[in-house]
């Protein structure tokens, strides 16, 4: 409810001093701020800002913007990329420890879209389309995100095999994908996985499973459908 009572004041017309822009970088949720190359934590009841961390780098200039501010490792927490000495790129990442374990905000369409914005568009630092601060509950995972997977099943000779060098009376293969392996498929026989993450295929022999005298296929996909694909031969 809006009451119109006036909670604080500041000696600046905008409340924050011009400059300061919003940046997870902390431990907690809430926004710390930077202000050109110097991150800050703003005080809840002045909004006055305290040094956290210096640089020394060099930032856009007299808007004190950083060259680009963005969740760029992968943690939710955001770097800085500055202008080092010598022309150099410099990339200013957070060491404090957090409790939160929180996906990339790349993930998000809305804060992906404003990093790009601010590279090719306006120079003004962009937010992510839900809110994180320390007073509020976490956002529900999005669940209308697709994160591709790319990587194919690993596929291992377990040492109970008989020969080597590809070449085997018997043979039996480890399989595992942290997406799940779907099925194997032998020289066209094809075996369902049932969605597991680690699998073996045990004992592969002429006359066994599609198993033939001579080279031999078998492909491993996982329910992404990628495949590992490996050749060896068998003789008896």
């Amino acid at each position: 409810m809006v009451t119109g009572e006036i909670l604080t004041t500041t000696n600046t017309a905008r409340g924050i001093a011009q400059g300061q822009n919003a940046i997870w970088f902390g431990g907690g949720l809430t926004h710390m701020a930077v202000n050109g190359a110097t991150i800050n934590t703003i005080n809840d009841l002045t909004f006055a800002p305290s040094s956290y961390l210096a640089t020394g780098m060099t930032s856009t200039g007299n808007k004190s913007t950083p060259t680009l501010k963005a969740d760029l490792l992968g943690d939710w927490r955001e770097e800085l990329v500055l202008r080092a000495s010598g022309n150099r790129l410099g990339i200013i990442t957070t060491l404090a420890p957090t409790e939160y374990g929180i996906r990339t905000l790349m993930h998000d369409p809305m804060y992906r879209n404003g990093v790009a914005n601010k590279n090719n568009g306006y120079d003004q630092m962009g937010f992510a389309s839900f809110y994180l601060g320390d007073e509020a509950e976490l956002p529900s995972m999005r669940t209308d995100i697709l994160v591709p997977d790319t990587k194919k099943p690993t596929v291992t000779v377990m040492p109970s095999s008989k020969g080597e060098d590809g070449v085997y009376s018997k043979v039996s293969f480890k399989l595992f994908d942290a997406g799940k392996i779907d099925k194997v498929v032998l020289n066209g026989v094809e075996e369902d996985l049932a969605d597991r993450t680690t699998a073996v295929v045990n004992n592969l022999q002429v006359g066994k499973f599609g198993g033939k005298a001579g080279s031999n296929e078998l492909k491993v996909y996982d329910v992404a459908g990628n495949v590992t694909i490996v050749t060896f031969v068998l003789v008896k």
